[in-house]
């Protein structure tokens, strides 16, 4: 038995545009919602339906399969624990690739495996098209361990890996909502179904930090500030920032009477 995998490249400049036009939009679809304007849904298997029309597995070229035995043996193991000390103390770029070529096919057969255990998965595309981006990237890092990537070769493998997932977040989300109408038409109870989802993405993003931590951790050590800590990073602009991005997004829905003015405070040395 296979397991099938997004394998074409998509066209991202596309998807930029179509997220450039619905930035502000208060209900975000996905690119991959719309078959139309987005080359993924019409050009690349990220559905096990293409155009309406069930496809067979004979259809779906070689590189585009994982062995189930292959998969499942990495998602019967636990992700290594790290905490946030261990992660900044990688510096060398071979051992932190080393460490990563089996690191992220764990932790990815493991989200893998976690999504597919979602209940009617299989009646949303953004859903799939989420599961399979990772499947593709899960191929793509065992690839590059299979034919020893050196650092900077890996390095572009986390790069397309990285671009791949960029939407992830939206799409999710959006699979998120197609799945509660699911469930309260089928009668489940609104606390229920929330607790459920909730209970999902809790795991799901914890995951997804996980990795693109270790990811950018990686990326960073081919930066002059070899690692993802920015020596110049001003924490309380960082929040100022994101304050003013939560408040926009929150008058979107509220009158601007009701949002609470933020105010962001530094009690640390002056020299920091």
């Amino acid at each position: 038995m296979w397991r099938r995998v997004c394998s074409s490249a998509c066209d991202l400049a596309a998807v930029r545009r179509q997220v450039g036009q619905l930035r502000y939009a208060k209900q975000w679809h996905p690119a991959c919602a719309n078959a139309d304007p987005h080359p993924c849904a019409r050009s690349c298997k990220c559905n096990i339906q293409l155009a309406g029309k069930e496809t067979s597995l004979a259809e779906w070229p070689e590189d585009a399969k994982v062995c189930d035995d292959m998969f499942t043996s990495y998602a019967s193991r636990q992700p290594k624990p790290l905490s946030m000390e261990e992660v900044l103390a990688m510096r060398d770029p071979e051992e932190t690739a080393a460490l990563l070529k089996q690191e992220l096919l764990v932790r990815l057969a493991n989200r893998i495996a976690h999504m597919s255990s979602l209940e009617m998965i299989d009646a949303s595309q953004p859903l799939q098209c989420t599961r399979a981006r990772l499947m593709r990237s899960f191929l793509d890092v065992f690839e590059a361990g299979q034919r020893g990537a050196c650092p900077e070769d890996f390095a572009a493998t986390v790069r397309g890996l990285k671009e791949r997932h960029k939407f992830q977040v939206k799409r999710i989300t959006w699979g998120m909502l197609q799945l509660k109408k699911m469930k309260l038409a089928q009668g489940a109870s609104e606390a229920e179904v929330v607790d459920y989802i909730d209970n999902f993405l809790n795991r799901f993003v914890l995951s997804r930090i996980g990795i693109e931590m270790l990811n950018s951790q990686y990326l960073g050590l081919f930066t002059k500030n070899k690692g993802i800590v920015d020596p110049h990073c001003d924490p309380c602009e960082l929040v100022k920032k994101a304050a003013a991005h939560a408040r926009r997004i929150a008058s979107q829905e509220f009158d601007e009477s009701l949002l609470p003015d933020v105010q962001v405070s530094f009690f640390g040395l002056d020299s920091a």
